[in-house]
């Protein structure tokens, strides 16, 4: 069984010393507007309990976290997003949430995605 990047809890450090982020979209901030990078991908092989999620990292202020893209939005592991930075991320899933369930559930691409995403 393949694992699902986005169904770890692994950190994006673990990640990558795995060699394994590239199978994730990765999306900086001149692509999403938002203050860090995010990483997103389809659920494909995930079991059925996990929540669609992205994964947030910026190495600079140590953001490494896995966060909820359907309600409640939450970080579900790794450290706490807060203040204008946890607004400008939720403001993103709100207004991409759409494209972020499709993507997660493989009803579009990387590509499709990010073609129609919005950024904040």
């Amino acid at each position: 069984m393949v694992e699902n990047l986005l169904d770890t809890d692994l950190s994006v450090q673990e990640l990558i010393a795995r060699d394994r982020l590239c199978e994730l979209a990765n999306l900086g901030p001149r692509l999403t507007g938002l203050p860090f990078n995010i990483f997103v991908g389809e659920r494909e092989y995930a079991p059925a309990r996990h929540r669609p999620r992205v994964k947030v990292f910026d190495r600079q202020r140590r953001i490494d976290a896995s966060v909820a893209v359907d309600e409640p939005i939450e970080v579900l592991a790794g450290a706490a997003i807060t203040g204008r930075d946890w607004q400008a991320l939720e403001t993103y899933i709100l207004q991409n949430r759409e494209l972020l369930l499709a993507l997660w559930d493989g009803q579009i691409d990387q590509d499709q995605f990010m073609e129609r995403q919005r950024p904040v």
